[in-house]
């Protein structure tokens, strides 16, 4: 799966879990361009994204990310190792 792959369906599950437009959201999108997206509901994607991937994010990443192309980038490192 390539990035572009994995960020379409980042998007999806960003835009389900804060009721937002798909199409807003960027590799470049910070939690406070959304709506609603706190520490409380940032640990509730990474589950939802876990999900919908069947790939475990590393706890010492969780908080690391800057933005949602960091997302898209940790997950693509966790979906080579398969």
């Amino acid at each position: 799966m390539n990035s572009d792959e994995i960020l379409s369906r980042v998007r999806e599950v960003i835009a389900k879990q804060f009721s937002v437009a798909s199409g807003t959201i960027t590799r470049d999108t910070v939690a406070m361009d959304i709506s609603g997206w706190d520490s409380v509901t940032h640990v509730y994607l990474l589950l939802a994204i876990e999900r919908e991937f069947g790939a475990r994010i590393p706890d010492d990443r969780v908080f690391s990310m800057d933005n949602v192309g960091d997302l898209v980038d940790i997950l693509a490192e966790q979906l080579a190792k398969r």
